[in-house]
C-alpha cells in the first residue's frame, strides 16, 4: 500500500517528467527559430552591404531597437541610417536627422540635423516636415555640450533658425494634408499667442481655434 509520502513524490516525478518531455518536444522548434532568425539577418546584412537602401534601413531599425538575437548598437544604427538616407529613403533621413539632433549613437549636430529634416520632408515624409515645423515654433535648447565645436557662423544658424510664423505656416501646410490632432493643438497654441488686436479678426481667429480643438479632441476620442 502505498502512503502519503510516496504519492506525493510519485506525483513530482510524473510532473519532472512531463516536463522534459515538453522540453525535449518544443527544443527544436526553437533551434530552429532562432536558426531562421539568424539566417534572414545575415541575409538582410549581404543586402545591405551589397548597397540595397531598403535593407540598409531595416539594419538601422534591427540595431537601433534590438531583438532576441541581434544587440542594440547606437553607432551601427546611426551608420546604416546614414547609408539609407544617401540613397534618398525619407524615412531613413528623419531617423538619422534624430540620431544627429539627440546625439544618439552619433554627436549631436543640430545643422546636419535640420539639413536631413528637410531632404525628408521634400519626399513628402510627414514626420519629419512635423519636427522641422515644431523646431521652427519652439527652438531648441542651448546647452554648452550643443554648442562645443560649433564655428560662430553655426550658432548664428542655430540661433536664427527658430522662426515661429514659419514654423506655424509649415503646420498649416502639414495639416490640409494630414489629420494630425497634436499639429492641431500646437497650432491653436501658437494663434492664442499672436491673436490680432481687431475685435472682428480676433473673433475669427477664436473661432477658427475653437474648431480646430473640437477636431483634435474628435480624433483623439475616436
Amino acid at each position: 500500500m502505498k502512503t502519503a509520502g510516496f504519492r506525493r513524490l510519485e506525483k513530482s516525478f510524473i510532473r519532472i517528467l512531463g516536463m522534459i518531455l515538453l522540453l525535449l518536444l518544443i527544443a527544436p522548434t526553437i533551434c530552429h527559430a532562432a536558426a531562421e532568425e539568424e539566417s534572414e539577418f545575415n541575409l538582410l546584412r549581404e543586402k545591405a552591404h551589397a548597397g540595397d537602401p531598403a535593407a540598409q534601413f531595416k539594419l538601422g531599425n534591427l540595431y537601433f531597437y534590438g531583438s532576441d538575437s541581434v544587440k542594440s548598437s547606437p553607432e551601427l544604427a546611426v551608420y546604416w541610417y546614414k547609408k539609407a538616407a544617401a540613397q534618398g529613403i525619407p524615412e531613413a533621413q528623419f531617423n538619422y536627422g534624430l540620431c544627429l539632433e539627440e546625439g544618439f549613437g552619433t554627436e549631436k549636430n543640430m545643422i546636419e540635423a535640420i539639413h536631413y529634416y528637410d531632404l525628408s520632408g521634400e519626399r513628402g515624409f510627414v514626420p519629419a516636415l512635423y519636427r522641422k515645423a515644431m523646431l521652427l515654433i519652439h527652438g531648441k535648447p542651448r546647452t554648452p555640450e550643443m554648442l562645443k565645436g560649433m564655428t560662430p557662423e553655426e550658432i548664428q544658424r542655430v540661433n536664427s533658425f527658430m522662426n515661429p510664423s514659419e514654423g506655424a505656416a509649415l503646420l498649416e501646410k502639414i495639416l490640409e494634408k494630414t489629420d494630425l490632432p497634436e499639429g492641431k493643438i500646437e497650432l491653436c497654441d501658437y494663434l492664442l499667442k499672436t491673436l490680432p488686436e481687431d475685435i472682428s479678426e480676433r473673433e475669427k481667429l477664436c473661432t477658427r481655434i475653437y474648431t480646430l480643438l473640437r477636431e483634435a479632441e474628435a480624433a483623439g476620442s475616436g
